[in-house]
């Protein structure tokens, strides 16, 4: 399946998440599934893994959530007028989550009780860090790919701004002097603020 910083099949602007989630009810709709799937299993997987959950766990307990949102909606049991759908998968996820770790060890019992303890509060703040770290990468691959920033030295600036490295540390591993880089900072920047601020937009509206 298609990871998280990797771009779905391009969908038509004009349709609305309310459609495209309406393409879900058929089965043979791909390119609608594919976009579902691409803007939230990372966010789900992360979720879990803020849970306390292995990678290996996070991963498959984001894949039997997405089955199971799919089955839901197609039997009609979610409906966008009556619930955001961010509550509804963050529900089925923390389910799944408590199972994963149930099904495990009784040693793994007590971490099971801890998660299923979780509130709404400390869920939701989970999804929302990781929307953000979702958003972040995406953004950032944009901006890599996009025209305008060819021959940037976009490497650079992911240091800066993604790894939190100090400009001296960049210059080290770039070769580019440090002056040069706070340019690089300063071009790039409002141009990444802008795509985040976008796909922000469209997560807000969908959810």
């Amino acid at each position: 399946m298609t990871s998280a910083s990797t771009t779905p099949n391009v969908l038509p602007e004009t349709r609305t998440t309310t459609l495209l989630l309406d393409s879900l009810r058929s089965s043979g709709d791909s390119v609608a599934w594919e976009w579902f799937y691409t803007r939230y299993r990372p966010v789900i997987e992360g979720v879990a893994r803020r849970l306390g959950l292995s990678r290996e766990t996070a991963e498959d307990v984001a894949q039997q959530t997405m089955a199971d949102f799919a089955a839901a909606y197609r039997a009609g049991k979610y409906e966008r007028g009556r619930g955001r759908l961010r509550s509804f998968l963050i529900a089925i996820a923390h389910h799944r989550a408590v199972d994963a770790m149930r099904a495990r060890r009784p040693r793994e019992h007590q971490m099971a009780s801890r998660i299923d303890a979780a509130d709404e509060k400390t869920l939701t703040s989970a999804w929302d860090a990781e929307r953000l770290r979702v958003i972040s990468a995406r953004a950032m691959d944009e901006l890599r790919e996009s025209p305008r920033s060819s021959g940037e030295n976009i490497d650079a600036f992911e240091m800066i701004i993604m790894r939190g490295l100090s400009y001296e540390e960049v210059s080290v591993a770039t070769g580019i002097p440090v002056d040069n880089l706070y340019v690089v900072k300063n071009r790039l920047t409002p141009r990444l603020r802008e795509i985040m601020q976008r796909m922000t937009e469209e997560y807000d509206r969908d959810e």
